[in-house]
């Protein structure tokens, strides 16, 4: 096969693309951990991280994978860590949005209505 991957390790094929379960050089985040309200929403997006967040990082990406907000802004809350996310701007549709803290990475699905 000569692909990189060591032929001991489980492929998974999906329309001609190989996924092997060899990990990530990059963390995750427990999914559990990270809220965003209100999801679907009209104007603004909070997301809420967990105590001990550092430097949190917020990108949202369209449909085609372009980034279009970024964010660094954050407030503590007590025990957990808010961002707000201003979506006035963008059009109605599916986003996702990729929080990065403490090295590790969470993303999830956002709908703009």
């Amino acid at each position: 096969e000569g692909r990189g991957v060591a032929s001991s390790v489980p492929r998974y094929y999906i329309d001609d693309i190989a996924y092997s379960s060899i990990p990530s050089a990059i963390g995750e985040i427990d999914g559990s951990a990270v809220s965003l309200y209100p999801n679907p929403t009209t104007d603004r997006l909070f997301v809420e991280l967990p105590t001990g967040t550092n430097r949190p990082r917020a990108e949202l990406f369209d449909a085609a994978g372009r980034t279009v907000i970024t964010s660094d802004r954050y407030t503590v809350l007590g025990d957990a860590t808010r961002m707000e996310l201003d979506l006035r701007a963008l059009p109605a549709g599916i986003y996702s949005l990729r929080a990065i803290t403490n090295g590790l990475t969470v993303v999830r699905t956002v709908v703009k209505d």
